[in-house]
């Protein structure tokens, strides 16, 4: 007779994933990727769709790349890709954001042409979407966007330095911190005013 909640309930899963997220925070990448493993072997019964909420995400793809297994990371963040661009579409910031992921590993294993066409597609949308729906956002919401956008252009200007293309990642990259700001600065002072 078992005591308690199964390992493949709903609410030890999302507990798990919380956990292999602080996990990663934390940079216990290895641990992480072993609740990850769990949640594989506890959600086997799942259906496909409510598996791929726990299985599908882009902190698995961020510990796969963090230890090496940049292509089981890659693989992952294609599907998400395509998961985002069925349920949001191409244009949605859900679907930038998965399409940089897979521009960061296509950095990671070499594939300079690969990454940059992914990040060009992905970060005009993620600046753009910093705007969005601003007045109903956290502001928390809006951090996390700010954060990943900006670890996004990073990686960009990187590669494109690192492609001999200095003076593209110098325009590319005030041209997105200009634009970024003054939508973040906006956002701001309507906080403020409301």
């Amino acid at each position: 007779q078992q005591i308690g909640v199964s390992d493949s309930e709903p609410q030890t899963i999302a507990v798990k994933a919380k956990l292999a997220n602080i996990l990663i925070l934390q940079s216990k990448n290895e641990e992480a990727l072993e609740l990850f493993t769990e949640i594989d072997k506890n959600t086997e019964q799942w259906s496909q769709k409510r598996r791929e909420l726990f299985v599908l995400n882009g902190s698995r793809v961020d510990v796969l790349y963090k230890i090496g297994k940049i292509n089981d990371g890659i693989e992952i963040a294609q599907k998400i890709l395509n998961r985002q661009i069925q349920r949001f579409g191409e244009k949605h910031f859900e679907s930038a954001y998965a399409r940089g992921d897979l521009g960061r590993g296509y950095q990671l294993i070499g594939k300079p042409d690969e990454a940059i066409k992914e990040y060009q597609k992905a970060i005009p949308i993620l600046v753009g979407s910093l705007g969005e729906k601003a007045e109903e956002d956290d502001v928390t919401v809006l951090a996390a966007r700010k954060v990943k956008l900006q670890a996004l252009v990073e990686n960009y200007i990187s590669l494109l330095n690192h492609q001999g293309d200095l003076p593209r990642a110098i325009s590319d990259g005030f041209s997105f911190f200009f634009k970024s700001s003054t939508i973040a600065n906006s956002f701001s002072f309507k906080s403020i005013d409301a």
